[in-house]
């Protein structure tokens, strides 16, 4: 399988998160490296590979409540509350039938189709200390929960990090999946009943550039993507300066990869009956 044919099993689940959304009145915007890709090649980076999506949380719980019963059935809804040991705190819709793992996870019993990223965005305090303590809390519980379900980083060896790796797994061991499941959810929506400026995609992978002023992603425009529109931000200009700085300059050849070097294996089942799960110890 290619990365063309991988992209056009992505955005047909990005066509139906879309397809979702609009029935029901559901905000999400194209996010990070997507959303990049719509304003300066209408559609992928041509040497990317995934897609991103972004909903505050209330749009986010709604979606996630919906696609129980609406959801094409050819695709599956992951994330903590559906497979408790996936490691993750944001969505993933993944494609049945289909294989894309990853080496860090491959060996895990859950769901590991092709894939589309859903990340719930946050309010957080607008004091920073209180932020800080949040984000940092939060971050430990979350790598605790990832080492918890067997996630292993088969990139980085040092004594430090082994040293590490393996205390974690001691300190976890007696501790359920639930309970860190409850507690992440308890801390991430801690502040979602007040008003604050900011809000922050917990499960995403830059720290500083994730967090946004609520505003920013409230305002919404529509944005060709490949052969369709879907929304994103309206101040486009202002949310990719943010995250990628002089945008429309293209990286270095010698950067222009995407994730596929962390990909352990990628197939079409050919038994249409046989389910896109990797069972442990495959």
């Amino acid at each position: 399988m290619n990365i063309e044919e991988i992209k056009k099993i992505e955005l047909s689940m990005l066509i139906e998160l879309d397809n979702i959304c609009r029935k029901h009145k559901i905000n999400y915007f194209l996010a990070g490296g997507t959303f990049l890709g719509a304003i300066r090649h209408k559609g992928f980076i041509p040497w990317d590979d995934d897609i991103d999506v972004g909903m505050l949380r209330k749009d986010y719980d709604v979606f996630c409540e919906i696609c129980k019963t609406e959801l094409n059935q050819n695709m599956v809804l992951q994330n903590y509350l559906t497979e408790p040991n996936c490691g993750l705190i944001f969505s993933k819709i993944r494609m049945k039938n289909t294989v894309m793992s990853e080496n860090y996870s491959y060996h895990i019993n859950m769901s590991q189709g092709i894939w589309i990223d859903i990340f719930p965005f946050d309010n957080i305090p607008d004091n920073k200390m209180k932020r800080f303590f949040q984000n940092k809390f939060v971050f430990l519980l979350k790598n605790l929960y990832i080492i918890k379900s067997g996630y292993r980083n088969p990139y980085v060896n040092s004594k430090i990090y082994c040293i590490a790796y393996s205390i974690s797994k001691i300190i976890t061991k007696p501790i359920s999946l639930k309970y860190f499941i409850s507690k992440i959810e308890k801390n991430v929506r801690k502040y979602n009943n007040q008003e604050t400026k900011y809000v922050y995609a917990f499960g995403g992978a830059y720290p500083k550039k994730d967090i946004l002023k609520k505003q920013i992603l409230t305002n919404l425009d529509e944005y060709l993507f490949e052969s369709r529109y879907f929304t994103a931000c309206k101040d486009y200009d202002l949310y990719l300066k943010h995250m990628y700085g002089d945008y429309m300059k293209l990286p270095p050849k010698e950067k222009r990869v995407g994730g596929m070097h962390t990909i352990h294996e990628i197939k079409i089942l050919e038994d249409k009956n046989e389910c896109s799960i990797v069972n442990s110890g495959r």
